[in-house]
C-alpha cells in the first residue's frame, strides 16, 4: 500500500493519512471445496479387483456374442437342400399303391440311405418298409410337442412347437437344444419341420 501525508495549513495542524490501493490487487475467488479424510479418498478410488471381474465378464460375453454371430452368418448363407429325411422324426405314408396297410399310417424313420431312401417303422404295426422321401411328407403335431427342424437355417435343431399359422402354411418355434436354445424362430413352412418320436 501507499501512504501519503497532505498539511492542511497553520491553522489546522492536523495531518490526513491517506492509503491508496494498487486497483491490480484484488482478492481472489475462493472456490468451494470439501474435505474428505482418507476413507472417503479411498472409497472414491476404482476398485482393481472390480475392475478386473468387469472387463473379464465383457470379454466372455463378447465372446460368446461373436461365436453366435458367426454361426448365424453361417445359417444365413446356408441353403435350402432337396432333402428334407431324418432319423427320428415322425412321418406319414402317401403311397397309395402300398395298400390299406401303410397307405396313410403314420411310422418312425429309423435309417436315412442314398440321401433320399429312409427305413420307415410303422408305429401302430411295427411292419417295416423302406420308401423314398417322394411317398413321404411331414407331421405337424400339437402345440408344446417336440419337433425337429429339417431344412433352412436350423436344420438338425430340436424344437418346442409354439404356434401354428394355418393361413400362411408355417409354424413358430422355440429351440431347444445348441447354441440357439431358447431362440424363437417364426415362420418355418411345413415341410420344413416334423415330429420327433418319442415313446409317450
Amino acid at each position: 500500500a501507499v501512504v501519503s501525508t497532505q498539511s492542511t495549513g497553520a491553522e489546522d495542524s492536523e495531518e490526513k493519512v491517506v492509503f491508496a490501493m494498487p486497483k491490480s490487487i484484488r482478492p481472489k475467488k475462493v472456490e468451494p471445496a470439501v474435505e474428505m479424510n482418507a476413507l472417503q479418498e479411498e472409497d472414491l478410488k476404482p476398485s482393481k479387483s472390480s475392475s478386473k471381474s468387469k472387463s473379464n465378464n465383457k470379454k466372455k460375453r463378447s465372446a460368446i456374442e461373436e461365436l453366435i454371430a458367426e454361426n448365424e452368418a453361417g445359417k444365413k448363407q446356408k441353403k435350402k437342400k432337396d432333402s428334407w429325411l431324418a432319423k427320428g422324426i415322425v412321418v406319414k405314408i402317401i403311397a397309395k399303391d402300398l395298400g390299406k396297410e401303410f397307405y396313410k399310417s403314420k411310422g418312425l424313420i429309423e435309417d436315412v440311405f442314398d440321401t433320399y431312401g429312409a427305413k420307415v417303422k410303422v408305429i401302430k404295426t411295427g411292419k417295416r418298409v423302406k420308401l423314398d422321401q417322394s411317398h413321404l411328407e411331414t407331421v405337424i403335431p400339437q402345440v408344446g410337442r417336440k419337433i425337429m427342424i429339417l431344412n433352412g437355417a436350423y436344420e438338425g435343431s430340436q424344437a418346442i412347437l409354439d404356434k401354428l399359422n394355418v393361413e400362411h402354411f408355417t409354424v413358430n418355434v422355440t429351440i431347444s437344444s445348441g447354441i440357439c436354445k431358447g431362440r424363437t424362430v417364426p415362420d418355418i413352412p411345413y415341410e420344413d419341420v416334423s415330429k420327433l418320436y418319442t415313446n409317450d
